[in-house]
């Protein structure tokens, strides 16, 4: 128990690695001693998989749970309540790989079996409404994931009250709902109270409170706030490099996102420079097929092309005013 409550602990302050690698060592402990089947096996199973989704390693995850929501119905049956967190898990990583369709159909029964057994009100229950939102916004639904999400905002402010980690998580996500419906002041104002909360309870370094200046930052772009976005991205980079590295796809996605406000700046020594990083670490793990990559490519070349530009109209100005100084002289 010490080492899987130390694993958490590891997990809640953002080392990763350390909660992983204490994990492994839970799993293989239980497995030797209490066997496969053995409820505290199945959980050692399950939190491992949790570690590998903060990781970014989603194929290893979803084996996992795959495992485990197996074992939960062979031994406890379709509808104990372990089984269907098993099902929610394993829906929420199935909408992370784009498998949106046979994600809503197993949260669309967890959420509807949670009614019954649990009341809507029931933190469970909530939480299942939270995915299948998800799986609504990956799906362009959403006026559908809107409502939702807001519903799921105001039971978790009623009953958790509005600083609980729960109730800021569902504030963010609603957060992303009006982003994606263009709605960017109302997501600039949810965003900026979610960093604020998180910097209050959890502190600065944080990766709640890194993913909240992430998102922020996407707002301010949008209103081009370009600036402040940019200062915001560059923390959030410089940690998530030192902390997960070039390579996770979370640190991927930040340098994106920085190299595209480079541009916008017209930065494009900085944007070339964070390019060159991140083209290798896309072609080294998403591979050149990946949209990442294409995105990737086609801010390199606007990039490229403002030099150009740039350095033909220095030229162009050279050649006019050496014409005219030899006419002078």
């Amino acid at each position: 128990m010490a080492l899987s409550g130390l694993a958490t602990t590891y997990r809640g302050s953002g080392r990763f690695r350390d909660a992983e690698r204490l994990g492994r060592e839970v799993l293989v402990l239980r497995t030797e001693i209490l066997g496969e089947r053995h409820p505290d096996t199945v959980a050692a199973s399950n939190n491992l998989a949790v570690i590998y989704r903060d990781l970014g390693r989603m194929e290893e995850a979803k084996q996992l749970q795959e495992s485990v929501l197996r074992l939960r119905k062979e031994i406890l049956g379709d509808q104990h309540l372990d089984s269907l967190k098993a099902s929610h898990n394993l829906a929420a990583t199935y909408s992370d790989i784009g498998r949106f369709k046979e994600a809503e159909v197993i949260q669309t029964n967890v959420f509807n079996l949670m009614k019954q057994l649990l009341g809507e009100r029931h933190p469970d229950t909530i939480s299942a409404a939270n995915n299948l939102a998800i799986t609504y916004s990956w799906q362009k639904r959403l006026t559908e994931a809107q409502l939702l999400r807001e519903e799921v905002l105001r039971w978790r402010t009623d009953i958790l009250g509005e600083r609980h980690p729960d109730t800021i998580a569902a504030s963010n996500n609603l957060a992303g709902t009006y982003r994606d419906q263009g709605r960017s002041y109302e997501a600039k104002a949810f965003y900026s109270s979610v960093l604020r909360l998180r910097q209050e309870i959890l502190g600065e370094e944080h990766p709640d409170t890194m993913s909240a200046r992430y998102n922020l930052a996407l707002s301010l772009m949008e209103l081009r706030e370009l600036d402040e976005a940019k200062r915001l991205q560059e923390r959030v980079v410089g940690w998530r490099k030192s902390t997960l590295g070039e390579r996770h796809l979370l640190t991927i996605n930040a340098m994106l996102s920085l190299s595209e406000t480079y541009v916008l700046l017209l930065e494009m020594v900085h944007a070339l420079a964070t390019l060159n990083t991140v083209e290798r670490a896309i072609a080294e793990t998403l591979g050149e097929a990946h949209q990442h990559y294409r995105w990737c490519i086609e801010l390199k070349n606007r990039a490229l092309g403002w030099e150009d530009f740039q350095s033909n109209l220095a030229s162009m100005f050279m050649q006019t005013s050496t014409s005219y100084l030899q006419r002078m002289g």
